[in-house]
């Protein structure tokens, strides 16, 4: 597969089609979660998609 690419949405593009699924090649249900007890520091940030997707947040109304 090498020298082709995937168009890939960014954030504020998923926000502006207004959908409320992930797209379904971002999800990986095959996949085991990775847990590790040798690094209490590390933080995955959760995205509040409902927040998204909530104009009314955006602009502050």
């Amino acid at each position: 597969m090498l020298g082709s690419s995937r168009y890939v949405l960014s954030v504020q593009e998923l926000v502006k089609d207004s959908k409320s699924a992930i797209p379904a090649r971002y999800v990986h249900k095959d996949l085991e979660p990775v847990v590790s007890s040798s690094v209490k520091s590390l933080r995955v940030p959760v995205l509040d998609m409902n927040t998204l997707l909530d104009a009314d947040s955006i602009t502050g109304t």
